[in-house]
Order: C-alpha cells, then sequence, then structure tokens
C-alpha cells in the first residue's frame, strides 16, 4: 500500500465482536510503524451491529449530519475506541471515504478525550 490518508476509512480485516472479517475502519496513526516483516498502523474499527454498541467508548456517525457523506459509510454506524488496534498495512482494504469538516473536529475531539491526550473539560 503506497499511500494511505489519515482519518480516511477503509476496508480492513480485523476481528470484532468474535468474527475476523472485512469491515470498515479509520485509519488513525500519522504513519507506518514498521518491523522486521511488515508495516503497521492504528485503526479503529467501525460497527453497525448495536448490540455491541456501548456509550462511553464509542462515537457515533450519525446520518444525517451534513459531513456523513464524505465517510463512504453507507448506514449510521458507530467508530468502537475501545477496540483501536494495529494492523498490517497489507489488511487494509479500498478506501471507502474520509472523515471531514466538523464530523472530523467531533471525531478527533473525542478520540483524543478516551486517549487522555487533552484535559477532562470539568
Amino acid at each position: 500500500m503506497a499511500w494511505l490518508r489519515r482519518f480516511g476509512v477503509y476496508e480492513s480485516t480485523i476481528e470484532f465482536g468474535g468474527q475476523i472479517k472485512k469491515r470498515p475502519a479509520i485509519l488513525v496513526s500519522p504513519q507506518w510503524y514498521i518491523d522486521k516483516y511488515d508495516k503497521w498502523v492504528l485503526i479503529v474499527p467501525c460497527s453497525a451491529e448495536w448490540e455491541l454498541y456501548l456509550t462511553e467508548p464509542h462515537f457515533v456517525f450519525e446520518n444525517n449530519h451534513p459531513d456523513f457523506a464524505s465517510t463512504g459509510f453507507d448506514r449510521r454506524c458507530y467508530a468502537a475506541f475501545d477496540r483501536i488496534v494495529s494492523i498490517r498495512t497489507s489488511d487494509i482494504g479500498k478506501l471507502f471515504g474520509n472523515i471531514k469538516g466538523n464530523l472530523l473536529q467531533d471525531f478527533t475531539r473525542r478520540l483524543s478525550f478516551f486517549l487522555e491526550l487533552e484535559p477532562d473539560e470539568d
């Protein structure tokens, strides 16, 4: 994979909900991590399996948001911050879309808060 976009929504082969399958995921690492065998990136898996949804560690992409169309998602779904994982770039497939605009600001704010990269807003 020659070029990957940060905050791009990619088809990725990952484990989620006890199954290994292709599903959308958001690339969040700014660069590749290279080991002796492969290149790795950090991704946030996405799902529309609402029975696995948890309020606190997940970010919802509402299909009525003005920036939703740019994501490439075909329906309302969520990003599972509690399942952030590194995967090989060879497990990344086609680009569906990108997180943009106000949706990107909301997503990165929530991601930073979840990763404790910024202080609580108390």
